[in-house]
């Protein structure tokens, strides 16, 4: 005789059935349960034999598949706005941004790092407080989030320029050329720990006294300096180089 199970609480537990979930390289029919509570995927076995809770509700996707999240780890731009442009109303710049989050996240795309290339002081103080890390909320209606932004200059190499404008590249000789660039408050923690938009930098360490820098910024508790990534390593090897034989 099946165990009856007595009624629950609202335990936050959505049901997906009749769809594919992605496991390794393959699609496999498979329900799978989710809790609201916590935004994780959830063991649905447990949760029913040992903790004795069933689902708030079932949702039938009718064949779709549910994979993970795409991270788009530097964009520069979609659907027509790149982050790189200065507005007459930056009012309007905010808007475009959450317009752009609703439409990617239709893609595929949960989150992003919005990219600035290299730009006058300018952009940089008015753009990067509308591209910070905006997840606090989790909600759902806000589509894809920023993770934070990445400047990519202008603190770069003249010579190594790729497609940077060489007339905005500056050369940075103490912290505070990066405070006037960027903006003191869009780079240095405040004294009550409010966050900052820039969660990484792209700068040319040959250049000025930027291996200097570096170091202070993690003093100062705003970056881990690292070289774990490079950016467009062969943009400047010849063919032969980039595609040997």
């Amino acid at each position: 005789m099946p165990i009856a199970i007595p009624k629950t609480p609202k335990n936050g537990i959505t049901k997906f059935t009749n769809c594919r979930l992605v496991k390794g390289d393959a699609l496999v029919q498979e329900d799978i349960w989710v809790s609201s509570a916590t935004g994780k995927i959830i063991h649905s076995q447990a949760a029913f034999f040992d903790d004795l809770c069933l689902p708030d509700e079932t949702i039938n996707l009718g064949g779709r598949i549910v994979s993970p999240g795409l991270i788009d780890c530097q964009l520069n731009g979609a659907f027509g706005f790149n982050f790189s442009t200065l507005l007459e109303d930056m009012s309007q710049y905010g808007k475009k941004v959450r317009e752009l989050n609703k439409k990617l996240v239709a893609t595929g795309v949960t989150s992003y790092v919005p990219t600035l290339t290299s730009q006058r002081p300018e952009l940089y103080q008015k753009a990067l407080p509308y591209l910070g890390a905006s997840g606090g909320s989790q909600a759902a209606h806000d589509g894809a989030e920023s993770l934070g932004a990445h400047v990519e200059g202008p603190f770069l190499n003249p010579t190594k320029n790729g497609v940077h404008s060489v007339d905005v590249l500056q050369q940075a000789e103490t912290f505070d050329d990066l405070k006037e660039c960027y903006g003191a408050e869009n780079i240095e923690p405040t004294a009550n720990g409010g966050t900052i938009p820039i969660k990484m930098i792209t700068a040319a360490p040959e250049r000025g006294n930027m291996t200097k820098i570096i170091p202070e910024l993690r003093e100062r508790g705003s970056f881990t300096p690292s070289v774990t990534r490079k950016q467009h390593m062969k943009k400047h090897q010849p063919p032969w180089q980039r595609e040997p034989r």
